[in-house]
Protein backbone atom coordinates (compact mmCIF):
# COMPACT_ATOMS: atom_id res chain seq x y z
CA UNK A 1 0.00 0.00 0.00
CA UNK A 2 2.67 2.40 0.87
CA UNK A 3 4.42 1.86 -2.52
CA UNK A 4 0.84 2.70 -4.45
CA UNK A 5 0.87 5.66 -2.38
CA UNK A 6 4.24 6.65 -3.80
CA UNK A 7 3.30 6.98 -7.32
CA UNK A 8 1.34 9.61 -6.70
CA UNK A 9 2.86 11.25 -3.81
CA UNK A 10 5.74 9.98 -1.71
CA UNK A 11 4.65 12.38 1.12
CA UNK A 12 1.00 11.11 1.49
CA UNK A 13 0.09 9.97 4.90
CA UNK A 14 -2.91 7.91 5.98
CA UNK A 15 -4.52 8.62 9.30
CA UNK A 16 -5.87 4.92 9.82
CA UNK A 17 -3.48 2.63 7.36
CA UNK A 18 -4.48 -0.61 9.05
CA UNK A 19 -8.30 -0.20 8.79
CA UNK A 20 -7.96 1.07 4.89
CA UNK A 21 -6.02 -2.29 4.19
CA UNK A 22 -8.34 -4.52 6.07
CA UNK A 23 -11.23 -2.80 3.72
CA UNK A 24 -9.23 -3.40 0.43
CA UNK A 25 -8.28 -6.60 0.89
CA UNK A 26 -12.37 -7.33 2.25
CA UNK A 27 -13.39 -5.78 -1.15
CA UNK A 28 -10.66 -7.80 -3.27
CA UNK A 29 -8.91 -5.04 -3.96
CA UNK A 30 -11.42 -3.11 -6.00
CA UNK A 31 -12.03 0.57 -6.24
CA UNK A 32 -14.86 2.34 -4.26
CA UNK A 33 -15.02 5.96 -5.38
CA UNK A 34 -13.95 5.85 -9.58
CA UNK A 35 -15.08 3.45 -12.45
CA UNK A 36 -12.88 2.01 -14.72
CA UNK A 37 -13.82 4.73 -16.91
CA UNK A 38 -12.33 7.23 -14.32
CA UNK A 39 -15.67 8.33 -13.52
CA UNK A 40 -16.85 8.64 -10.32
CA UNK A 41 -19.06 5.56 -9.38
CA UNK A 42 -22.81 6.45 -7.26
CA UNK A 43 -20.82 6.17 -3.88
CA UNK A 44 -18.21 8.82 -4.54
CA UNK A 45 -21.85 10.72 -5.43
CA UNK A 46 -23.08 9.77 -1.91
CA UNK A 47 -20.30 11.00 0.08
CA UNK A 48 -20.08 14.35 -1.93
CA UNK A 49 -23.58 14.81 -1.23
CA UNK A 50 -23.06 14.07 2.53
CA UNK A 51 -20.76 16.38 2.44
CA UNK A 52 -21.99 19.48 1.36
CA UNK A 53 -24.09 20.75 4.57
CA UNK A 54 -20.39 20.78 6.36
CA UNK A 55 -19.08 22.74 3.24
CA UNK A 56 -21.86 25.15 3.60
CA UNK A 57 -20.74 26.49 7.18
CA UNK A 58 -18.10 28.24 5.50
CA UNK A 59 -15.57 28.62 7.84
CA UNK A 60 -11.62 27.90 7.73
CA UNK A 61 -11.55 25.44 10.07
CA UNK A 62 -9.07 22.70 9.52
CA UNK A 63 -11.36 19.74 9.11
CA UNK A 64 -13.65 21.62 6.91
CA UNK A 65 -10.33 22.27 4.40
CA UNK A 66 -10.08 18.36 4.54
CA UNK A 67 -13.50 18.28 3.79
CA UNK A 68 -13.21 20.35 1.02
CA UNK A 69 -10.49 18.40 -0.24
CA UNK A 70 -12.36 15.11 -0.03
CA UNK A 71 -15.28 17.01 -2.11
CA UNK A 72 -12.94 17.69 -4.60
CA UNK A 73 -11.54 13.88 -5.45
CA UNK A 74 -14.71 12.77 -5.59
CA UNK A 75 -16.48 14.55 -8.08
CA UNK A 76 -12.85 15.18 -10.29
CA UNK A 77 -13.16 12.92 -13.08
CA UNK A 78 -9.62 11.17 -13.68
CA UNK A 79 -8.31 9.98 -16.75
CA UNK A 80 -4.76 9.63 -18.60
CA UNK A 81 -3.21 8.33 -15.52
CA UNK A 82 -1.52 5.06 -14.55
CA UNK A 83 -3.75 2.43 -12.58
CA UNK A 84 -1.68 2.36 -9.74
CA UNK A 85 -1.97 5.80 -9.00
CA UNK A 86 -5.84 5.82 -9.54
CA UNK A 87 -5.55 3.02 -6.53
CA UNK A 88 -3.52 5.63 -4.66
CA UNK A 89 -6.23 8.09 -5.37
CA UNK A 90 -8.91 5.30 -4.05
CA UNK A 91 -6.95 4.54 -0.99
CA UNK A 92 -6.45 8.59 -0.24
CA UNK A 93 -10.37 8.85 -0.86
CA UNK A 94 -11.36 6.05 1.74
CA UNK A 95 -8.53 7.43 4.45
CA UNK A 96 -10.78 10.34 4.43
CA UNK A 97 -13.72 8.92 4.41
CA UNK A 98 -12.54 7.30 7.73
CA UNK A 99 -11.86 10.49 9.08
CA UNK A 100 -15.17 12.16 8.02
CA UNK A 101 -16.80 9.00 9.73
CA UNK A 102 -14.90 9.37 12.57
CA UNK A 103 -15.75 13.03 13.19
CA UNK A 104 -19.27 12.04 13.39
CA UNK A 105 -19.03 8.74 15.06
CA UNK A 106 -17.10 10.93 18.15
CA UNK A 107 -19.64 13.72 17.66
CA UNK A 108 -16.54 16.22 17.31
CA UNK A 109 -18.92 18.67 15.93
CA UNK A 110 -21.23 18.90 18.42
CA UNK A 111 -18.66 20.22 21.04
CA UNK A 112 -18.79 23.43 19.84
CA UNK A 113 -22.22 24.32 21.36
CA UNK A 114 -21.50 23.68 24.50
CA UNK A 115 -21.91 26.22 27.22
CA UNK A 116 -19.63 27.26 30.41
CA UNK A 117 -22.26 29.44 32.10
CA UNK A 118 -23.28 26.93 34.80
CA UNK A 119 -21.24 25.07 37.23
CA UNK A 120 -22.27 21.83 39.47
CA UNK A 121 -24.21 23.27 42.43
CA UNK A 122 -24.15 20.06 44.19
CA UNK A 123 -21.63 17.00 43.21
CA UNK A 124 -23.19 14.47 45.58
CA UNK A 125 -25.91 14.40 43.20
CA UNK A 126 -25.69 11.11 40.71
CA UNK A 127 -28.18 9.48 38.13
CA UNK A 128 -25.97 6.52 37.46
CA UNK A 129 -29.39 4.61 36.75
CA UNK A 130 -30.45 7.13 34.09
CA UNK A 131 -27.48 6.87 31.65
CA UNK A 132 -27.06 9.42 28.79
CA UNK A 133 -28.43 7.95 25.43
CA UNK A 134 -26.26 9.47 23.20
CA UNK A 135 -22.86 7.63 23.62
CA UNK A 136 -19.91 9.24 21.48
CA UNK A 137 -18.11 6.14 20.01
CA UNK A 138 -15.09 6.07 17.56
CA UNK A 139 -14.06 4.08 14.19
CA UNK A 140 -11.82 1.57 15.68
CA UNK A 141 -14.89 0.21 17.77
CA UNK A 142 -17.04 -0.40 15.31
CA UNK A 143 -14.86 -0.94 12.39
CA UNK A 144 -15.28 -5.17 12.83
CA UNK A 145 -18.66 -4.93 12.58
CA UNK A 146 -18.40 -2.24 9.40
CA UNK A 147 -16.03 -5.39 8.05
CA UNK A 148 -18.29 -8.01 8.15
CA UNK A 149 -21.16 -6.09 6.51
CA UNK A 150 -18.62 -5.38 3.64
CA UNK A 151 -19.35 -8.04 0.37
CA UNK A 152 -16.53 -7.18 -2.52
CA UNK A 153 -20.17 -7.57 -4.68
CA UNK A 154 -21.98 -4.53 -2.88
CA UNK A 155 -19.19 -2.00 -2.60
CA UNK A 156 -21.77 1.21 -3.19
CA UNK A 157 -24.58 0.00 -0.87
CA UNK A 158 -21.63 -1.07 1.90
CA UNK A 159 -20.78 3.16 1.85
CA UNK A 160 -24.26 4.37 1.47
CA UNK A 161 -25.18 1.77 4.44
CA UNK A 162 -22.09 3.28 6.57
CA UNK A 163 -23.43 7.30 5.68
CA UNK A 164 -26.55 6.05 6.91
CA UNK A 165 -25.13 4.71 9.95
CA UNK A 166 -23.79 7.95 11.15
CA UNK A 167 -26.83 10.42 10.12
CA UNK A 168 -29.08 12.60 12.80
CA UNK A 169 -32.66 11.02 13.66
CA UNK A 170 -34.12 10.02 10.18
CA UNK A 171 -37.56 11.95 10.41
CA UNK A 172 -35.88 15.34 10.97
CA UNK A 173 -33.01 14.72 8.82
CA UNK A 174 -34.38 14.09 6.00
CA UNK A 175 -37.16 16.96 5.80
CA UNK A 176 -34.66 19.79 7.09
CA UNK A 177 -31.33 17.89 4.31
CA UNK A 178 -34.10 18.56 1.40
CA UNK A 179 -34.66 21.88 2.56
CA UNK A 180 -31.54 22.54 2.55
CA UNK A 181 -30.69 20.84 -0.83
CA UNK A 182 -33.28 23.67 -2.28
CA UNK A 183 -31.88 26.81 -0.87
CA UNK A 184 -28.38 25.87 -1.76
CA UNK A 185 -30.15 25.16 -5.54
CA UNK A 186 -30.14 28.87 -5.22
CA UNK A 187 -26.81 29.95 -3.35
CA UNK A 188 -25.13 31.00 -6.39
CA UNK A 189 -27.77 32.96 -7.68
CA UNK A 190 -28.37 36.64 -7.50
CA UNK A 191 -30.63 37.58 -4.56
CA UNK A 192 -33.06 40.56 -5.02
CA UNK A 193 -32.59 43.18 -2.76
CA UNK A 194 -35.51 45.73 -1.47
CA UNK A 195 -34.23 49.37 -0.10
CA UNK A 196 -37.92 50.83 0.59
CA UNK A 197 -40.95 49.51 2.97
CA UNK A 198 -44.04 48.25 1.20
CA UNK A 199 -47.73 48.58 2.15
CA UNK A 200 -50.88 46.75 1.07
CA UNK A 201 -52.48 48.12 -1.77
CA UNK A 202 -49.46 50.12 -2.83
CA UNK A 203 -48.07 50.16 -6.25
CA UNK A 204 -44.58 50.48 -6.54
CA UNK A 205 -41.32 49.55 -9.02
CA UNK A 206 -39.96 46.99 -5.98
CA UNK A 207 -43.22 45.05 -5.81
CA UNK A 208 -42.08 42.73 -8.57
CA UNK A 209 -38.80 42.08 -6.62
CA UNK A 210 -40.99 41.37 -3.44
CA UNK A 211 -43.23 38.68 -5.38
CA UNK A 212 -39.38 36.83 -7.19
CA UNK A 213 -38.00 36.64 -3.18
CA UNK A 214 -41.61 35.17 -2.41
CA UNK A 215 -41.79 32.57 -4.75
CA UNK A 216 -37.73 31.57 -4.49
CA UNK A 217 -38.30 30.91 -0.95
CA UNK A 218 -41.79 29.03 -1.52
CA UNK A 219 -44.33 31.59 0.20
CA UNK A 220 -45.97 32.11 -3.19
CA UNK A 221 -47.11 29.85 -5.97
CA UNK A 222 -44.38 29.56 -8.28
CA UNK A 223 -47.00 30.65 -11.25
CA UNK A 224 -48.09 33.51 -9.40
CA UNK A 225 -47.51 36.61 -11.39
CA UNK A 226 -47.87 40.46 -9.88
CA UNK A 227 -50.49 42.83 -11.47
CA UNK A 228 -49.45 45.28 -13.44
CA UNK A 229 -50.01 48.56 -12.92
CA UNK A 230 -48.07 51.28 -15.39
CA UNK A 231 -45.53 49.09 -17.76
CA UNK A 232 -42.12 50.78 -18.41
CA UNK A 233 -41.65 53.47 -20.19
CA UNK A 234 -38.88 55.68 -21.58
CA UNK A 235 -38.17 59.11 -19.78
CA UNK A 236 -38.94 62.43 -22.09
CA UNK A 237 -35.84 63.73 -23.00
CA UNK A 238 -36.20 67.56 -22.19
CA UNK A 239 -33.33 69.98 -22.96
CA UNK A 240 -32.72 73.01 -20.69
CA UNK A 241 -34.50 75.65 -22.87
CA UNK A 242 -37.37 73.83 -22.98
CA UNK A 243 -40.11 73.76 -20.33
CA UNK A 244 -40.67 71.19 -17.58
CA UNK A 245 -43.13 68.52 -18.64
CA UNK A 246 -46.55 67.93 -17.60
CA UNK A 247 -47.17 66.07 -14.84
CA UNK A 248 -47.68 62.32 -15.26
CA UNK A 249 -51.01 60.40 -15.05
CA UNK A 250 -49.02 58.63 -12.87
CA UNK A 251 -47.85 60.82 -10.53
CA UNK A 252 -49.23 59.58 -7.30
CA UNK A 253 -47.96 55.75 -8.11
CA UNK A 254 -44.57 57.60 -7.47
CA UNK A 255 -43.07 57.47 -11.61
CA UNK A 256 -40.52 60.10 -11.62
CA UNK A 257 -38.72 60.88 -15.10
CA UNK A 258 -35.76 63.33 -14.31
CA UNK A 259 -34.93 66.04 -16.69
CA UNK A 260 -31.70 65.79 -18.29
CA UNK A 261 -29.55 68.64 -20.11
CA UNK A 262 -27.83 67.70 -23.20
CA UNK A 263 -24.20 68.28 -23.60
CA UNK A 264 -22.05 69.62 -27.09
CA UNK A 265 -21.18 66.40 -28.66
CA UNK A 266 -22.76 63.88 -26.48
CA UNK A 267 -25.60 61.10 -27.04
CA UNK A 268 -28.76 62.02 -25.40
CA UNK A 269 -29.53 59.58 -22.80
CA UNK A 270 -33.06 58.25 -22.30
CA UNK A 271 -33.50 56.84 -18.57
CA UNK A 272 -36.27 53.94 -17.93
CA UNK A 273 -39.18 54.36 -15.26
CA UNK A 274 -39.19 51.05 -13.62
CA UNK A 275 -43.27 49.38 -14.91
CA UNK A 276 -45.21 49.67 -11.20
CA UNK A 277 -46.66 47.07 -9.94
CA UNK A 278 -49.34 46.71 -6.72
CA UNK A 279 -49.01 45.04 -3.61
CA UNK A 280 -52.17 42.89 -3.78
CA UNK A 281 -54.02 40.63 -1.28
CA UNK A 282 -51.89 37.84 -2.85
CA UNK A 283 -48.76 39.36 -2.40
CA UNK A 284 -50.15 40.28 1.80
CA UNK A 285 -50.79 36.42 1.87
CA UNK A 286 -47.67 35.64 0.86
CA UNK A 287 -46.04 38.11 2.80
CA UNK A 288 -48.01 36.97 6.62
CA UNK A 289 -47.18 33.44 5.73
CA UNK A 290 -43.32 34.51 5.69
CA UNK A 291 -43.58 36.46 8.59
CA UNK A 292 -45.16 33.84 10.37
CA UNK A 293 -42.32 31.52 9.57
CA UNK A 294 -39.69 34.15 10.95
CA UNK A 295 -41.70 34.72 13.91
CA UNK A 296 -42.01 38.20 12.97
CA UNK A 297 -45.26 40.37 13.31
CA UNK A 298 -47.26 38.72 11.08
CA UNK A 299 -48.65 42.50 9.51
CA UNK A 300 -48.53 42.05 5.78
CA UNK A 301 -46.43 44.71 5.69
CA UNK A 302 -42.54 45.04 4.84
CA UNK A 303 -40.66 47.38 7.48
CA UNK A 304 -37.16 47.05 8.26
CA UNK A 305 -37.49 44.13 9.79
CA UNK A 306 -39.48 42.01 7.23
CA UNK A 307 -37.11 43.49 4.38
CA UNK A 308 -33.50 42.20 6.62
CA UNK A 309 -35.46 38.85 6.76
CA UNK A 310 -36.57 38.82 2.87
CA UNK A 311 -32.88 40.01 1.73
CA UNK A 312 -31.27 37.72 3.55
CA UNK A 313 -29.74 35.81 0.54
CA UNK A 314 -29.86 31.71 0.47
CA UNK A 315 -26.36 31.23 0.79
CA UNK A 316 -26.34 32.25 4.20
CA UNK A 317 -29.81 30.40 5.04
CA UNK A 318 -27.65 27.68 3.38
CA UNK A 319 -25.28 28.43 6.26
CA UNK A 320 -27.60 28.75 9.12
CA UNK A 321 -29.52 25.73 8.19
CA UNK A 322 -26.12 23.54 7.73
CA UNK A 323 -25.62 24.42 11.18
CA UNK A 324 -29.01 23.41 12.47
CA UNK A 325 -28.01 20.18 10.51
CA UNK A 326 -24.69 19.82 12.38
CA UNK A 327 -26.39 20.14 15.35
CA UNK A 328 -29.17 17.53 15.02
CA UNK A 329 -26.22 15.08 15.60
CA UNK A 330 -27.18 16.05 19.45
CA UNK A 331 -29.56 14.03 19.43
CA UNK A 332 -29.56 10.00 20.03
CA UNK A 333 -30.26 8.38 16.76
CA UNK A 334 -33.80 6.78 18.31
CA UNK A 335 -35.77 8.99 20.39
CA UNK A 336 -37.62 7.72 23.64
CA UNK A 337 -41.52 6.78 22.67
CA UNK A 338 -42.07 9.74 25.24
CA UNK A 339 -40.47 13.00 25.63
CA UNK A 340 -40.16 16.44 25.87
CA UNK A 341 -38.81 17.98 23.18
CA UNK A 342 -37.34 21.74 23.78
CA UNK A 343 -36.44 24.11 21.01
CA UNK A 344 -34.26 26.66 22.88
CA UNK A 345 -34.27 29.62 20.23
CA UNK A 346 -38.15 28.89 19.32
CA UNK A 347 -39.13 29.00 23.18
CA UNK A 348 -41.44 26.25 23.06
CA UNK A 349 -41.61 23.24 24.50
CA UNK A 350 -43.91 19.75 22.94
CA UNK A 351 -44.65 16.61 25.06
CA UNK A 352 -44.15 13.34 22.14
CA UNK A 353 -45.85 9.98 23.17
CA UNK A 354 -45.81 7.59 20.59
CA UNK A 355 -44.87 10.11 17.83
CA UNK A 356 -47.89 12.00 18.56
CA UNK A 357 -47.51 15.61 19.94
CA UNK A 358 -49.96 15.87 22.83
CA UNK A 359 -49.13 18.93 24.80
CA UNK A 360 -46.79 22.20 23.99
CA UNK A 361 -47.14 25.49 25.12
CA UNK A 362 -44.29 28.53 25.48
CA UNK A 363 -41.30 28.70 27.94
CA UNK A 364 -38.73 31.00 29.08
CA UNK A 365 -35.29 30.55 28.93
CA UNK A 366 -31.72 31.04 29.80
CA UNK A 367 -30.71 34.75 29.25
CA UNK A 368 -27.09 34.97 27.27
CA UNK A 369 -24.22 34.05 29.85
CA UNK A 370 -26.93 32.26 31.87
CA UNK A 371 -27.92 30.55 28.88
CA UNK A 372 -29.87 26.63 28.75
CA UNK A 373 -27.48 24.30 27.79
CA UNK A 374 -28.17 21.74 24.93
CA UNK A 375 -28.72 18.55 26.69
CA UNK A 376 -30.09 14.77 26.73
CA UNK A 377 -31.80 14.67 29.82
CA UNK A 378 -34.19 12.03 31.96
CA UNK A 379 -36.75 13.40 34.11
CA UNK A 380 -35.83 12.06 37.53
CA UNK A 381 -39.11 12.95 39.01
CA UNK A 382 -41.59 15.62 39.62
CA UNK A 383 -41.82 17.56 42.92
CA UNK A 384 -45.34 19.02 43.78
CA UNK A 385 -44.98 22.58 45.59
CA UNK A 386 -41.00 22.37 45.63
CA UNK A 387 -38.56 24.34 47.94
CA UNK A 388 -36.64 26.50 45.66
CA UNK A 389 -33.02 25.91 46.71
CA UNK A 390 -31.67 29.82 45.68
CA UNK A 391 -28.36 29.83 43.56
CA UNK A 392 -25.58 31.19 45.47
CA UNK A 393 -24.90 34.25 43.17
CA UNK A 394 -28.74 35.09 43.79
CA UNK A 395 -28.34 34.75 47.42
CA UNK A 396 -25.26 36.78 47.75
CA UNK A 397 -26.25 39.72 45.53
CA UNK A 398 -29.42 39.95 45.72
CA UNK A 399 -31.41 38.44 48.52
CA UNK A 400 -28.18 38.20 51.43
CA UNK A 401 -28.24 42.14 51.70
CA UNK A 402 -31.59 42.80 51.42
CA UNK A 403 -31.50 40.57 54.76
CA UNK A 404 -29.09 42.49 56.57
CA UNK A 405 -30.17 45.70 55.91
CA UNK A 406 -34.69 44.53 57.24
CA UNK A 407 -34.38 41.63 59.71
CA UNK A 408 -37.99 41.17 57.63
CA UNK A 409 -37.36 40.54 55.21
CA UNK A 410 -36.73 36.50 54.80
CA UNK A 411 -39.71 35.55 57.06
CA UNK A 412 -41.98 38.10 54.74
CA UNK A 413 -40.90 36.36 50.92
CA UNK A 414 -41.07 32.99 52.41
CA UNK A 415 -37.26 32.14 52.79
CA UNK A 416 -34.78 30.45 55.50
CA UNK A 417 -31.35 29.93 55.92
CA UNK A 418 -30.23 26.54 56.02
CA UNK A 419 -26.65 24.80 56.60
CA UNK A 420 -25.33 22.02 54.54
CA UNK A 421 -27.40 19.69 52.91
CA UNK A 422 -28.26 17.37 55.67
CA UNK A 423 -31.62 15.79 55.94
CA UNK A 424 -33.31 17.05 58.00
CA UNK A 425 -32.49 20.62 57.38
CA UNK A 426 -30.45 22.52 59.71
CA UNK A 427 -31.79 26.31 59.87
CA UNK A 428 -29.91 29.25 60.88
CA UNK A 429 -30.51 32.72 61.81
CA UNK A 430 -29.36 35.50 59.91
CA UNK A 431 -27.19 37.11 62.67
CA UNK A 432 -25.07 33.80 62.61
CA UNK A 433 -23.93 34.24 59.02
CA UNK A 434 -20.52 35.30 58.43
CA UNK A 435 -19.90 37.98 56.08
CA UNK A 436 -18.62 35.75 53.48
CA UNK A 437 -21.80 33.47 53.21
CA UNK A 438 -22.62 32.23 49.83
CA UNK A 439 -19.09 33.23 48.51
CA UNK A 440 -16.50 30.69 46.78
CA UNK A 441 -14.64 30.56 49.86
CA UNK A 442 -17.35 29.70 52.11
CA UNK A 443 -20.53 28.01 49.93
CA UNK A 444 -21.74 25.76 53.25
CA UNK A 445 -24.78 27.87 53.60
CA UNK A 446 -27.86 28.26 51.25
CA UNK A 447 -31.19 29.97 51.58
CA UNK A 448 -34.23 28.13 50.54
CA UNK A 449 -37.99 29.44 49.50
CA UNK A 450 -40.70 27.62 51.20
CA UNK A 451 -43.63 26.88 48.89
CA UNK A 452 -46.58 29.42 48.51
CA UNK A 453 -47.73 32.21 46.71
CA UNK A 454 -43.72 33.79 46.72
CA UNK A 455 -42.13 30.35 45.29
CA UNK A 456 -40.55 31.09 42.41
CA UNK A 457 -40.57 27.60 41.13
CA UNK A 458 -44.44 28.10 41.27
CA UNK A 459 -46.35 24.18 42.12
CA UNK A 460 -44.07 22.12 40.22
CA UNK A 461 -40.69 21.11 39.24
CA UNK A 462 -39.42 18.88 36.89
CA UNK A 463 -35.85 17.72 37.69
CA UNK A 464 -32.96 16.39 35.33
CA UNK A 465 -30.44 14.25 35.26
CA UNK A 466 -27.80 16.55 35.41
CA UNK A 467 -25.71 18.36 37.95
CA UNK A 468 -26.10 21.84 37.04
CA UNK A 469 -29.15 22.84 38.19
CA UNK A 470 -30.89 22.78 35.20
CA UNK A 471 -34.75 22.18 35.35
CA UNK A 472 -38.27 23.19 34.30
CA UNK A 473 -40.66 24.47 36.93
CA UNK A 474 -43.51 26.41 36.97
CA UNK A 475 -43.57 30.09 38.01
CA UNK A 476 -46.02 33.11 39.85
CA UNK A 477 -45.04 35.57 36.47
CA UNK A 478 -47.13 34.76 33.80
CA UNK A 479 -46.88 38.37 32.16
CA UNK A 480 -43.64 37.50 30.85
CA UNK A 481 -45.14 34.17 28.46
CA UNK A 482 -46.51 37.40 26.02
CA UNK A 483 -43.02 38.37 25.14
CA UNK A 484 -41.47 37.85 21.66
CA UNK A 485 -38.23 37.08 23.22
CA UNK A 486 -38.39 35.19 26.35
CA UNK A 487 -34.76 34.50 27.19
CA UNK A 488 -34.53 35.50 30.77
CA UNK A 489 -34.04 33.22 32.95
CA UNK A 490 -30.61 31.97 34.94
CA UNK A 491 -30.60 28.99 32.96
CA UNK A 492 -33.41 27.18 34.23
CA UNK A 493 -36.92 26.36 32.03
CA UNK A 494 -39.88 28.56 32.99
CA UNK A 495 -43.07 26.82 31.83
CA UNK A 496 -46.70 28.30 30.93
CA UNK A 497 -48.64 25.62 31.97
CA UNK A 498 -47.17 23.44 34.32
CA UNK A 499 -50.08 21.91 35.98
CA UNK A 500 -51.15 20.74 32.11
CA UNK A 501 -47.71 19.01 31.76
CA UNK A 502 -48.03 17.37 35.31
CA UNK A 503 -51.43 15.99 34.60
CA UNK A 504 -50.41 14.50 31.12
CA UNK A 505 -47.29 12.98 32.87
CA UNK A 506 -49.43 11.31 35.35
CA UNK A 507 -51.65 10.29 33.35
CA UNK A 508 -50.59 6.81 32.91
CA UNK A 509 -50.56 6.26 37.18
CA UNK A 510 -53.69 4.92 38.47
CA UNK A 511 -52.16 6.41 41.81
CA UNK A 512 -51.83 9.57 40.60
CA UNK A 513 -55.54 11.09 39.87
CA UNK A 514 -56.61 14.25 39.30
CA UNK A 515 -58.33 14.56 42.28
CA UNK A 516 -55.22 13.53 44.51
CA UNK A 517 -52.80 16.13 42.63
CA UNK A 518 -55.20 18.76 43.45
CA UNK A 519 -55.27 17.57 47.46
CA UNK A 520 -51.42 17.49 47.32
CA UNK A 521 -51.62 20.93 45.71
CA UNK A 522 -53.65 22.12 48.20
CA UNK A 523 -51.67 20.74 51.26
CA UNK A 524 -48.86 23.18 50.88
CA UNK A 525 -46.29 20.05 51.53
CA UNK A 526 -43.78 19.27 49.48
CA UNK A 527 -44.18 15.49 47.40
CA UNK A 528 -41.54 14.05 45.36
CA UNK A 529 -43.16 11.85 42.01
CA UNK A 530 -41.79 9.52 40.12
CA UNK A 531 -42.70 9.15 36.71
CA UNK A 532 -43.99 6.08 34.58
CA UNK A 533 -43.40 4.95 31.70
CA UNK A 534 -39.95 7.12 32.05
CA UNK A 535 -39.75 10.66 30.25
CA UNK A 536 -36.61 11.64 27.95
CA UNK A 537 -35.88 15.71 27.84
CA UNK A 538 -34.45 16.85 24.95
CA UNK A 539 -33.25 20.35 25.31
CA UNK A 540 -32.14 21.43 21.72
CA UNK A 541 -31.10 24.42 19.48
CA UNK A 542 -32.91 24.87 16.54
CA UNK A 543 -32.91 28.41 14.41
CA UNK A 544 -33.89 27.07 11.32
CA UNK A 545 -35.97 23.69 10.94
CA UNK A 546 -38.74 21.99 8.81
CA UNK A 547 -42.48 21.92 11.04
CA UNK A 548 -44.65 19.18 10.62
CA UNK A 549 -46.50 21.06 7.50
CA UNK A 550 -42.78 20.89 5.60
CA UNK A 551 -42.43 24.69 5.99
CA UNK A 552 -38.73 26.07 6.48
CA UNK A 553 -39.36 28.28 10.15
CA UNK A 554 -36.48 30.60 10.88
CA UNK A 555 -35.58 32.07 14.46
CA UNK A 556 -33.45 34.45 15.87
CA UNK A 557 -29.65 33.05 16.71
CA UNK A 558 -29.64 34.52 19.98
CA UNK A 559 -27.28 32.36 21.70
CA UNK A 560 -24.59 33.03 19.01
CA UNK A 561 -24.53 29.50 18.07
CA UNK A 562 -24.72 29.43 13.94
CA UNK A 563 -21.14 29.71 13.87
CA UNK A 564 -18.21 27.60 15.29
CA UNK A 565 -16.44 30.05 17.06
CA UNK A 566 -13.44 27.91 16.35
CA UNK A 567 -9.56 28.22 18.20
CA UNK A 568 -6.71 26.13 17.96
CA UNK A 569 -7.22 25.43 22.02
CA UNK A 570 -10.78 23.53 21.35
CA UNK A 571 -9.32 21.56 18.01
CA UNK A 572 -6.52 20.42 20.12
CA UNK A 573 -8.47 19.33 23.14
CA UNK A 574 -10.99 17.80 20.95
CA UNK A 575 -8.71 16.26 18.68
CA UNK A 576 -4.51 16.61 19.48
CA UNK A 577 -4.05 14.45 16.21
CA UNK A 578 -4.53 17.26 14.21
CA UNK A 579 -2.05 20.11 14.02
CA UNK A 580 -3.92 23.28 15.05
CA UNK A 581 -4.48 26.32 12.17
CA UNK A 582 -4.95 30.09 11.99
CA UNK A 583 -8.51 31.17 14.55
CA UNK A 584 -11.18 32.46 13.24
CA UNK A 585 -12.75 34.97 15.51
CA UNK A 586 -14.28 33.79 18.46
CA UNK A 587 -18.04 34.13 18.58
CA UNK A 588 -19.45 36.11 21.62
Amino acid sequence: MRSTLDTLDPEARLAYPELVALTYRQAAFQNFWHDRQGQPTSAAHALSYELQPWLALGEDHPKLRRYQELDQLLIQPIHDIRPRQRQAIDLLITDLFFRFQQDLLARYWTTYDQDQDHGITNPYERWDQFPDEVVPTDLVSVFPEWLRALNSGNLQRWVEARLASTRPVAHFYQPWRQAFDQLNALADQTWPQLDVDLAPEQAHAQVRLLAEQLIALRDLSADYQPQLVAPAQPATLQLAESEPPPSSDFSELSISAETQQATPGSEPQIEVAEAIYLFDATLVSGLRRFQQRHALPVTGRVDEATRAALNRHPAERSRILAHNLRRLHHLPQELQARHLMVNLADQQLELIEHGERTLAMRIIIGRDGQRTPIMNQWLTSLVLNPLWNVPNSIAKDRIFPRARSNPEYLASRDYALVQGWHTPARFVNIEDLPDDAFTSGNQQYRIVQKPGRFNQLGRAKFRLSNQQAIYLHDTPYRQFFSQTQRDISAGCIRLEESARLVDALLAPSRHWTPERISETYASGDERYIRVFPRVAVYLMYWTAWVDAEGQIQWREDIYHKDQLGYSPAIQQLANPSDPPASPNPARS
